[in-house]
């Protein structure tokens, strides 16, 4: 969601049309989540930096837990306070979960105290946080048919929040906007059955890029657990095996060189 990728769509974009007629350009859930937290932890980070300043002797109490929950329990910022679930299934942030002993802190805590001590340090946390499950909520409850509408006033939220990287998230947003809207297109349907109740169920699946995440991943644990490639074609070679099925690679007789062929069927 880099703002040189997007000139750089915007610039080929006749291009894309000309040799890909049928294709749509999205930004995923993922790719949204993965910058909105980048930005929420820019705020945690500039919020931490003059506590961090101070020496460790010097900090007051006050400071020193501070420090300790923003550094250490940070996670729960990328929480979502309704939704979130324990490994139990239990709403994680409720007041009413079992506690443990924080030596650090000298006293028993869960994460709702952790989550209400980090929005307490600072309102730009708690208005980013916010923020940042009302992105989630469009997700979850939007349709291609009202994101347009929807997204225009989340936009205006970010614009609005007086929080400069917030702001620029906002501007992100509009830079992306129909991108966004696209990945709200449904691709195709799901059929399950209930193990308990026997009941079928459909979930309409979303256009997204898992498939090219997964290759991508595929390829860079391939080139680590190769230690690195110098070999162009070998590496090609390499990575059409692993990602292309039906594919087999035999020797060329004019040259010597590796090609790929289909791969053949066994003989009866």
């Amino acid at each position: 969601m880099r703002q040189s990728w997007n000139d750089f769509l915007w610039y080929s974009s006749l291009d894309h049309k000309k040799f890909l007629p049928n294709s749509i350009l999205i930004v995923d859930h993922y790719h949204v989540a993965q910058e909105l937290h980048r930005r929420l932890d820019s705020i945690r980070l500039r919020i931490m930096k003059p506590l961090r300043c101070i020496n460790t002797g010097k900090r007051i109490y006050e400071q020193e837990e501070n420090y300790y929950i923003l550094k250490h329990h940070n996670i729960f910022l990328f929480k979502h306070f309704e939704r979130a679930r324990t490994n139990e299934g239990k709403r994680l942030f409720d007041a009413n979960l079992k506690r443990s002993y924080n030596k650090k802190l000298k006293k028993y805590m869960n994460p709702y105290d952790y989550a209400m001590k980090l929005i307490s340090i600072h309102p730009d946390l708690e208005k980013a946080w916010k923020l940042k499950d009302e992105i989630a909520g469009f997700y979850c409850s939007c349709t291609l048919k009202n994101a347009p509408e929807e997204i225009e006033r989340i936009i205006q939220d970010f614009l609005h929040s007086e929080i400069d990287e917030l702001v620029k998230f906002g501007y992100t947003m509009i830079n992306w906007k129909n991108e966004i809207v696209h990945s709200f297109i449904v691709s195709r349907a799901e059929y399950s059955i209930s193990k308990k109740t026997g009941k079928a169920a459909v979930e309409s699946k979303r256009i997204n890029n898992a498939k090219i995440e997964k290759a991508n991943s595929t390829i860079k644990t391939m080139i680590k657990s190769g230690n690195g490639y110098t070999n162009w074609e070998r590496f090609r070679n390499r990575v059409m095996l692993i990602l292309e099925k039906g594919i087999e690679f035999e020797i060329d007789e004019k040259d010597g060189r590796v090609k790929m062929v289909a791969k053949k069927e066994p003989e009866k």
